[in-house]
């Protein structure tokens, strides 16, 4: 929905699901090519190719799932709870991960037709990107670590880490629950993770 005043738009209004509620955004113009793309999902499933013309907005995580955007705000502290995350769940990564890994703070995965965003991953070395550097291909990426949020962990649970298993990559799903950590695996993670390090993160 967009809000004008006087003929000419002032804002716009989205609703972002979120696991248990809706969430009403109001975010500034975006370019036309957002509201393009907004319209042609409502007659077909987007593709990747669809996706990556555009410019989002950094505040929000936008992924493409079975031709369908999903997008997820990240506010103030939700923002900051997870790079803390990302950042130690990293540390506890890079201690037992072979040499010929590397290990991403963020970053894209492309399988098949979705798009993904991670908090952290761990990728072969030399393996080669594709859309231009933004992404690594599902075959290079050997594990994948997702920190939920509130309104995000039920999804995460069920529709993500069944994306992640369809694809082929293991998956760490960690949940940030009254400062204690709670770790879960899916797929065969390899052997070198150390999930009992990330495990034993605490976060305020």
């Amino acid at each position: 929905m967009q809000v004008s005043l006087g003929g000419a738009t002032v804002a716009t209004v989205i609703v972002v699901s979120g696991d248990d509620f809706d969430i009403p955004r109001v975010i500034p113009p975006w370019p036309a090519e957002v509201g393009r793309l907004f319209e042609l999902s409502l007659h077909r499933p987007l593709t990747i190719d669809d996706v990556m013309k555009v410019a989002w907005p950094k505040q929000d995580r936008t992924q493409l799932i079975d031709g369908m955007l999903v997008v997820t705000p990240l506010l103030e502290d939700g923002a900051n709870s997870r790079g803390a995350a990302r950042m130690e769940i990293a540390v506890a990564l890079t201690k037992e991960t072979p040499k010929d890994r590397g290990v991403l703070l963020g970053g894209n995965i492309i399988a098949g037709e979705n798009l993904l965003v991670v908090d952290g991953m761990v990728y072969q070395k030399g393996a080669a990107t594709v859309r231009d550097g933004l992404a690594f291909p599902a075959e290079a990426v050997d594990l994948a670590v997702l920190v939920t949020l509130p309104s995000t962990r039920r999804r995460t649970h069920t529709l993500l880490a069944q994306v992640y298993q369809d694809a082929g990559i293991p998956l760490i799903v960690v949940d940030v629950i009254n400062g204690k950590t709670i770790v879960k695996n899916y797929g065969v993670v390899p052997d070198w993770a150390d999930t009992r390090a990330i495990a034993a993160i605490g976060f305020s």
